[in-house]
């Protein structure tokens, strides 16, 4: 699944992001997400002082949340 990840603050962005799904049993589903993007410098620099992976847990698990409940519906 490829979708979109808009990111409003600190900056304005558009990244691209996936969810690969692989089924491990009857009732189990292994997903293995990422991204890509660019940040041109000096704003790359930001990435030193910020914790993407906690910025993005949130919404992150409210997404995997919603994709169980799809897959459980199948």
């Amino acid at each position: 699944m490829d979708f979109e990840i808009r990111f409003k603050k600190p900056f304005e962005s558009t990244d691209y992001a996936y969810m690969i799904t692989e089924s491990n049993s009857d009732s189990k589903t292994k997903v293995k997400w990422g991204f890509k993007g660019r940040m041109p410098y000096p704003t790359n620099l930001m990435l030193v002082f910020m914790d993407m992976e906690k910025m993005l847990a949130p919404d992150l698990q409210n997404g995997l949340e919603n994709l169980k409940g799809i897959l459980e519906k199948m």
